[in-house]
């Protein structure tokens, strides 16, 4: 089997290094990656990192392929190769720019072609490195301007997001970096030594007030999200329709930068798909399964969704939370892509729902029995919903605090009540 062989490389010791060969399928050319695959780990670095033996850390590709001399054959491609490959925006611009007809037939050429620098710390390698060109970088002003050279230069430059977990997605993207004088540069071309920060910015779908109003609110969602408690990183920034997001899944120390991996829970879930819909209960497992502090990051998933719930974020799909992974730990990375996606006109339904809920609320005693057999005591269950609601009754100063139109409000929160009701009810049932 194999007529597409692909090298990826990993980012780890500060260089990218070849890390195992992935065959896919000639079935590939037809059905795309729906294709059988298969994946080894190159035995030169399973010699230099033996000591990261049958580990899932940062050293590894995917959760589901720790370091081992063991051949992954699947039935379809690697599910985490669904995390790098572009799409949204960046499917749409590497189509046109290798100039395919999208659909399966497509995959295999973005995938070789488009995959040289997705967030996380794995890629397919480039056929020629990227070149550092010598640049005098943008202000800030002109990339809320759109000038016609920044954009052109982000284009040649490949800033276009080329992967998923956490940058995939229609609207579209920017990787960028930030020198010590403030001028912004496309990721990758700066030395390292040059950076002062890494960025992913965002601009609206459409010149639609509504994308407009989302995207603004992104970014008001992510205050309230640390007034909520939630795991948040950095301060975003929006200007102009367009908003600044700094990247966690990078970590400058001196000038040495750290590439930490990133894995979504599709992958983790080792679903090779894009339209999936999942349960929340699976979700918890798996962060129980591969959480190197899973009861901590099974309540900061719970908050969240109770949050999704009370603000009307629907948009809560498997490739919408991931895992950050370091040398050290596997948590779940911080928060990213919290926006009322109900305000969108083309009506995202909730995406991960609970075994046990209606109309978005859950049940909280499927929910006790699910923490239960995950190993929490009543006391500990008890104390944390009695903490969400303490937090989530504050919800509506937050958003006013936000200045945001009472008709959009009343339009996010719709769920807000009834949520807080049945969470309030099974509190005071079990004290």
């Amino acid at each position: 089997m194999g007529k597409y062989e692909l090298t990826l490389q990993i980012y780890v010791d500060f260089k990218w290094q070849d890390v195992g060969l992935v065959k896919v399928d000639s079935k590939t050319d037809s059905i795309g990656y729906k294709a059988p695959s298969r994946f080894e780990y190159d035995f030169t670095y399973l010699d230099k990192y033996s000591e990261h033996l049958f580990k899932q850390n940062n050293y590894a590709v995917s959760l589901n392929y720790p370091l081992s001399f063991e051949l992954f054959q699947s039935s379809y491609w690697s599910a985490f190769l669904l995390d790098i490959i572009p799409s949204g925006a960046a499917r749409n611009f590497w189509l046109k720019k290798l100039n395919l007809q999208d659909g399966p037939t497509a995959d295999i050429q973005l995938l070789q072609n488009g995959s040289f620098n997705p967030p996380g710390n794995i890629r397919i390698k480039p056929e020629h490195s990227p070149q550092i060109e010598s640049h005098h970088g943008f202000t800030q002003q002109d990339i809320v301007e759109n000038s016609t050279d920044f954009i052109e230069y982000a284009e040649s430059m490949g800033a276009i997001v080329a992967g998923a977990s956490g940058a995939q997605g229609v609207s579209p993207k920017l990787l960028m970096v930030q020198d010590s004088n403030n001028y912004w540069h496309a990721d990758l071309s700066l030395a390292d030594h040059d950076i002062k920060k890494h960025w992913l910015i965002k601009f609206s779908r459409h010149q639609k007030k509504i994308d407009q109003l989302i995207l603004e609110l992104e970014y008001k969602y992510h205050l309230i999200a640390k007034k909520l408690g939630l795991n948040v990183y950095g301060d975003y920034e929006f200007k102009n329709n367009t908003l600044f997001i700094p990247r966690f899944d990078r970590q400058i120390e001196g000038q040495k930068i750290f590439h930490h991996g990133l894995e979504s829970f599709t992958s983790a879930l080792n679903i090779a798909d894009f339209a999936t819909f999942h349960k929340a209960d699976d979700f918890l497992t798996l962060i129980n399964t591969f959480s190197t502090q899973a009861k901590h990051d099974i309540k900061e998933y719970l908050l969240r969704d109770f949050a999704n719930i009370c603000l009307g974020n629907t948009d809560n799909h498997g490739r919408n939370f991931a895992f950050l992974k370091t040398d050290k730990a596997i948590t779940l990375s911080p928060l990213y892509d919290f926006a009322p996606m109900k305000l969108d006109p083309e009506i995202i339904p909730r995406a991960t729902k609970w075994t046990h809920e209606s109309g978005h609320i859950p049940s909280f005693k499927a929910l006790c029995q699910q923490l239960e057999n995950l190993k929490f005591t009543q006391k500990e269950i008890h104390e944390f919903f009695k903490d969400c609601l303490l937090r989530l009754q504050n919800l509506p100063n937050y958003i006013n605090q936000q200045n945001i139109d009472q008709r959009i409000q009343n339009r996010i929160t719709a769920k807000y009540d009834l949520f807080m009701q049945a969470l309030n009810d099974w509190v005071k049932n079990e004290t």
